[in-house]
């Protein structure tokens, strides 16, 4: 190859170059593979001839020039129940909807794959429709078992599709043949409440915030997208969460959001909106000191306040704060799991995909990443309250990473507390922690972030009162004796015992006439 070379083709190319040196006989591809992968290099090769179509050149009946894309969502619309629908973004953050006949899902589940990029051909392109349109585009793409999808490089396709509106611009979506709406904001999660739409529909309820002086909305999750929603990442103190294709309702005069079957839900996401928003709030509490300093001694100082002082405080108003705390392990939450398999890329709960652990944002994941997560009550001389120790903290009080808890020393069950956990019971510790912001009533009250070493006494316990007993007055020092009441009855037994029992003199006579 005299000119330049498609890196798609050239890793093809040596991929299967070098299975065909493998030592091993059996390990060596067949020549049947051999040739269909050759064939694909070459057509890597050959494309580089006829550039991808950008996706908002596409329009209504054009031909199928070929597009390289990622795909970003899939969904399943409720409504027709016939349609399988995927969003495909390029390079150029452009996004187009896609839909396949729900009988041919199969086939493409064997070779789409989220979060996954490929150059895609042979496709029909139509008219958009007005219902359920989650992009602005004036075309969409059907594909059936003739289009082509060859997989390519990840190089330069953006993670998401994002079409956000602003809270003075959601008026206008009201009409509901215009787009779904995406919105961001800080979630404002003292508002959160979980309930039953019906009884086989979950229902979430969240409150955003896009300016510490703006205007709130409600948006409703409901159905699948409620269940899938990271309660755990709400545990952090600021939530940025970005939801997509919502509908646009009023109620009362106030708009609302709520979703639908292609609303998808992220947590955090690593776009420039989402941080503009979380720095808009970084300087809403400045009464208390945020910086953490690397000295370790005014770290295990820093804020240093009673559990009872703690929990008079708003968590919502010391967002970022830490403060440290003298107290103890008290008791370990048997009802929860003391660890989890976390995402290796963003330590996210993986969720099970058939016999693969899987994240939403990364797909599977082969090696999982094992993260502690204990609750616990802790105590000081004040008070009593519910905690959470995740991987950092729990690490440095126990001294073992959690792997080796699990691998090394063999304890696999999620569900069974370790001996070494166990130890740590009544155990005096400085605690630096976060307030967390319950979601519910058996939510944890504080997030631990370090531990360190203390040298007041082992034990901490809530101070009490000590019981009384009744003191017993001592018959030595009692001079006057209180007479026990009688009653008459016995008054009247006591006599008559006294009448027949003869006296000492008169039973000694008897004695002396009988001998």
């Amino acid at each position: 190859m005299k000119d330049e070379i498609n890196p798609s083709s050239l890793k093809t190319f040596t991929t299967i170059a070098y299975r065909c040196l493998n030592l091993k006989r059996e390990a060596r591809p067949r020549m049947t593979e051999v040739v269909s992968t050759l064939e694909t290099a070459l057509y890597y090769q050959e494309s580089i001839q006829s550039p991808p179509i950008p996706l908002r050149d596409i329009s209504p009946g054009d031909a199928a020039g070929p597009i390289e894309v990622r795909v970003v969502r899939r969904w399943i619309p409720p409504e027709t129940e016939i349609e399988c629908w995927y969003l495909f973004v390029d390079r150029n953050r452009d996004a187009i909807q896609v839909v396949a006949d729900l009988r041919d899902v199969e086939h493409f589940n064997a070779i789409i794959t989220l979060q996954s990029c490929y150059r895609v051909t042979n496709y029909i392109c139509e008219s958009c429709r007005y219902i359920g349109k989650v992009v602005p585009h004036c075309a969409i793409i059907r594909i059936g078992k003739a289009a082509t999808f060859l997989q390519i490089l990840d190089d330069g396709f953006p993670s998401h599709y994002f079409n956000f509106v602003t809270y003075e611009n959601l008026r206008a979506r009201l009409n509901k043949r215009q787009l779904l709406t995406d919105y961001v904001g800080k979630v404002e999660i003292e508002s959160i409440t979980d309930s039953l739409i019906q009884s086989d529909k979950n229902c979430l309820k969240i409150k955003l915030l896009q300016d510490p002086s703006g205007e709130v909305i409600e948006a409703t999750l409901s159905g699948e997208v409620a269940t899938l929603f990271d309660k755990d990442a709400l545990m952090h103190s600021t939530v940025i969460a970005a939801l997509t294709s919502m509908k646009v309702v009023e109620n009362e005069g106030a708009l609302q959001l709520t979703s639908t079957s292609a609303t998808h839900i992220y947590v955090d996401p690593n776009i420039e909106q989402a941080k503009a928003i979380a720095a808009k709030f970084q300087g809403e509490n400045t009464a208390i000191e945020r910086s953490m300093s690397g000295n370790k001694d005014n770290e295990s100082e820093r804020n240093r306040a009673t559990l009872a002082e703690l929990l008079e405080k708003i968590p919502k108003h010391h967002t970022g704060t830490r403060f440290t705390c003298i107290a103890s392990i008290t008791k370990i939450n048997k009802r929860r799991s003391w660890y989890y398999k976390g995402c290796t890329e963003c330590l996210k709960k993986l969720k099970p995909r058939g016999d693969i652990m899987a994240c939403a944002d990364h797909g599977d994941i082969l090696k999982p990443r094992y993260m502690y997560c204990v609750n616990v009550t802790i105590t000081d001389d004040t008070k009593s309250a519910s905690a959470i120790f995740f991987d950092e903290a729990m690490t440095s009080l126990l001294q073992t990473e959690c792997i080796n808890m699990v691998v090394d020393q063999g304890y696999k069950d999620p569900n069974i507390i370790p001996e070494p956990l166990h130890s740590m019971i009544r155990q005096t510790r400085i605690f630096q922690l976060e307030l967390a912001i319950p979601i519910f009533k058996s939510s944890a009250r504080f997030i631990i972030n370090q531990v360190f070493q203390t040298t007041l006494p082992t034990t901490i316990t809530l101070s009490t009162a000590p019981a009384l007993s009744p003191s017993t007055p001592s018959s030595k020092s009692t001079r006057v004796k209180r007479k026990l009441p009688r009653s008459q009855d016995t008054d009247d037994d006591t006599a008559k015992l006294k009448k027949e029992k003869p006296k000492k003199s008169t039973r000694i006579v008897k004695r002396l006439k009988t001998l």
